[in-house]
Order: structure tokens, then sequence, then C-alpha cells
């Protein structure tokens, strides 16, 4: 199965719970035969792509803009999983699953989106939009524990 994981921040910079537990689902499900490929933003000196433990990295600069900049980083995004053709899309927390529920409904491809705390339960700019959109059409959701999920359920009443 050809799998992809948007996450918007990765190791080897970035040394958080949400990088680290996307860079060992990467590679666990790369060493049970899947072919893994992990969407992020890219860091100043990081190749464009690159293969590690199994799984290809793909990093996408993100533009500083202040009107328009995360549009065309999901527009970026959703290029690269055209291009990939993956049979699922599994996106680390609500924001990256902008460009998975497109790609559900753009390209057919079905899509995952795994709560990571901040994006449940902090407010950030466009939370409740972004969130309906996205926790509303994804093909499946994942809560970390109960009170995630109860939270989810919450932002989509």
């Amino acid at each position: 199965m050809r799998i992809v994981i948007l996450v918007y921040l990765f190791p080897p910079k970035w040394l958080a719970g949400t990088e680290i537990a996307t860079y060992n689902t990467a590679k666990y499900l790369a060493r049970r035969g899947h072919e893994v490929h992990v969407i992020t933003s890219w860091d100043e000196g990081l190749p464009k792509e690159s293969f590690e433990e199994g799984f290809y990295v793909h990093y996408i600069h993100i533009p500083r803009l202040k009107i328009g900049g995360y549009t065309l980083y999901v527009l970026k995004e959703l290029l690269l999983i055209k291009q990939l053709n993956p049979d699922i899309v599994h996106a680390q927390g609500i924001p990256r699953g902008v460009a998975c529920v497109l790609a559900k409904k753009l390209l057919n491809i079905p899509c995952v989106v795994g709560g990571q705390g901040s994006d449940v339960y902090q407010p950030w700019k466009y939370k409740k939009v972004i969130s309906k959109f996205v926790l509303g059409n994804a093909d499946a959701l994942i809560a970390l524990t109960d009170h995630m999920k109860q939270k989810m359920i919450e932002i989509l009443a």
C-alpha cells in the first residue's frame, strides 16, 4: 500500500511529540512493506527529498506571505499527493487535514485525520471553519484520548 503522511514539522530539526510519533509510524509502516511518503515543511539546509529508514520524506517550502502562504502550501501538498497517487492519506493534525480532505474530494483518495492536542484544545485563526470542514469530511478520525474525542465531537456540533 502507498501511504502519504502529512505533518507540519519533522526531524531532524524538529523533535516534539507529533514529529517523533510520525517518524516512528512511517518507519513502522515501511518495515511492514508499505511504501510511505511523509510530506512536511522545508527547513534551510535540507534537501527537497530524502529517503531514510525505508520511507521517503518530501519537504515543501512554505511561502512567507501574510495572505495566501498557507493556501499555497496546501496547494503544493495537494499537487504532490496527486503525483504520488497514494492509496490513503493520513494527516497529523487538523490544519494538515485540509489537503487530506481535498485529496479525498478531488482525487478520490481516502483521508484519515488525527488530532494532535493544540489543534483540538487551543484557539487558532480560522479554527472553527477549518476544523468543521476537515473533521466533517475525513473518512476516519483519530483522537489520542477519550477527552480529545469528546472535544472533536463538540467541534463538529
